[in-house]
């Protein structure tokens, strides 16, 4: 079964500079190790990460592999930008020898993606949310609505 981990970025600071360049904070940076701490037990890798350019996203991808190891890795400035289609397109796009994927981003477009998915109500996932996925579908390319479900959430 196919795995898909959706992660919010970990709490950011509201700098003097562009949204994009934003930075974690230290409490961000400590509930992110706390997180991985948790999760590295039962999930100690993953496949493929798709992570978006912002710096408080490359921050949280940095924290979480101080503790999962993941084999390959794909920085997107679509992530940033927010579109569904784009995400979707992105998770499609995986090549069949991935079989978990762990995809980090920004609200509100991540936690429209959780509910898509699942076919769930839209649940706000809070900075450093970590939504874990099983689909119920055989390949990437069969995603869409409904086609997951949630095996469990932690923050």
């Amino acid at each position: 079964m196919k795995k898909l981990f959706l992660l919010r970025h970990g709490e950011a600071g509201f700098a003097k500079t562009t949204d994009f360049n934003r930075e974690l904070t230290p409490n961000g940076i400590h509930q992110l190790i706390k997180l991985t701490l948790e999760v590295a037990k039962e999930v100690p890798s993953i496949d493929y990460m798709l992570c978006s350019t912002a710096q408080r996203t490359r921050q949280t991808a940095q924290v979480i592999e101080e503790g999962i190891s993941i084999t390959e890795k794909e920085y997107r400035q679509e992530i940033y930008s927010g579109k569904l289609k784009d995400l979707l397109s992105m998770i499609e796009e995986l090549p069949e020898r991935v079989n978990s994927c762990l995809l980090v981003g920004h609200n509100p477009i991540i936690s429209l993606l959780l509910a898509q998915l699942t076919g769930s109500d839209y649940r706000n996932m809070s900075p450093g949310t970590l939504a874990n996925l099983d689909l119920e579908v055989a390949d990437w390319q069969m995603i869409g609505m409904d086609t997951c479900s949630i095996s469990w959430i932690k923050n």
